[in-house]
């Protein structure tokens, strides 16, 4: 069976993509060709293409013609990202003469211990920790400081609103009683528990309302479904406020 044509190739001086010969392409033709289409041979010859040396492969290379900025190729040093991490030794320390970076850039303080730690290359400048240990710790911290004082959603924060300023609301753990931590507190020895009607569906409240009387402490409960009704809800607490509930 004969083996199929080689296909023959060129590079695009324009835009760096290698282009094949066409079918239809005959010899002349194909030995004139430069480019690899008529955008690019528009480009070179409004535009003729800027060069510049790569200072790894010494090899030239030249400005793309779209999807770059001037500032980008004023401070172009290396012809693909490839050769830019070539350049660099990662095991401590850079190349002599082919890529120099002031290395006291390349330190941070870990958020976590505080130390001082060195970075391999300007892209890990967003680490935060100087290890693994040290991010897990902080993350670890973070989501229980998180749980031990949580903020009041937006349903509490409703009823709080009608509550007044003479409650305040203890739900992020400020009062603990009997291991059980309430939702808010008038500051003398009556409690208001807002129940959800998702996360308490089903649930008897007369076991929480035991609970705060056995440490000598009256207990409302209000549902998430009576906040519909504003004015009833504020009676409910007047009169609990005032001993007759």
């Amino acid at each position: 069976m004969p083996l199929p044509p080689k296909t023959q190739t060129k590079i695009c001086p324009v835009c760096g993509a290698l282009y094949p010969k066409g079918s239809t392409v005959s010899r002349r033709e194909w030995g004139r060709s430069k480019f690899c289409s008529r955008r690019c041979l528009y480009v070179h010859k409004v535009h003729p293409p800027e060069s510049k040396v790569c200072q790894h492969c010494r090899q030239t290379f030249v400005r793309p013609p779209r999807g770059r900025t001037n500032k980008w190729w004023a401070e172009a040093k290396f012809c693909s990202p490839a050769c830019w991490r070539l350049s660099v030794q990662v095991n401590g320390g850079w190349r002599k003469g082919v890529y120099e970076v002031d290395k006291s850039l390349l330190v941070k303080n870990c958020e976590h211990c505080g130390r001082a730690f060195q970075l391999s290359y300007l892209s890990q400048m967003r680490h935060r920790f100087c290890s693994l240990s040290c991010r897990s710790r902080a993350l670890i911290g973070h989501v229980l400081e998180v749980r031990q004082y949580p903020k009041p959603n937006k349903k509490e924060r409703k009823l709080l609103k009608l509550l007044g300023p003479s409650w305040l609301y203890v739900g992020d753990g400020q009062l603990t009683i009997g291991g059980k931590s309430p939702d808010f507190w008038n500051g003398d020895h009556k409690l208001i528990e807002l129940f959800g009607d998702y996360w308490h569906r089903g649930e008897n409240p007369q076991p929480r309302i035991d609970h705060f009387a056995r440490q000598g402490y009256n207990t409302l409960v209000i549902w998430e479904s009576e906040l519909a009704n504003p004015e009833l809800v504020k009676a409910q607490v007047a009169d609990f406020a005032e001993g007759v509930a």
